[in-house]
């Protein structure tokens, strides 16, 4: 008997705003970049659109493993929990996390990526708001 074997299939999510939960943050560890080896962070997030199986789109979001000023992570950070992270930070602190983002489709090299290119934190509850 045959034993078939298929090269797995990642649905992405459509372009737009979807509501998302971080589930996974993992070390990738060093990294060969333009720039030269890199340490890696990847940063996982479900989407509540669903694939052909019923699972959550995923979004992926790969970073340097640095914190500072001018950093990406930082950014991203800051963006979804609306604080500064400091000196130090806790990425696994980021797990569960929920919030909006907006998604858009880039194609490199006959393959079509989703990428997160804003963050929409939710509104604070308690807050008074001007009618």
């Amino acid at each position: 008997m045959p034993i078939i074997v298929k090269t797995p299939t990642n649905e992405i999510p459509d372009e737009g705003r979807h509501h998302v939960r971080i589930t996974q943050v993992k070390e990738l560890g060093m990294i060969q970049t333009l720039e030269g080896p890199k340490e890696k962070i990847l940063v996982v997030t479900d989407t509540q659109q669903l694939d052909k199986q019923g699972n959550p789109r995923k979004l992926y979001k790969r970073f340097n493993r640095t914190i500072h000023a001018k950093s990406a992570l930082r950014k991203f950070v800051r963006s979804v929990t609306g604080e500064e992270p400091g000196s130090e930070f806790d990425l696994e602190s980021l797990l569960g996390r929920e919030f909006d983002v907006l998604v858009e489709h880039n194609e490199r090299d006959g393959k079509t990526y989703a990428n997160i290119t804003a963050i929409i934190r939710p509104k604070a509850t308690g807050q008074s708001q001007a009618a």
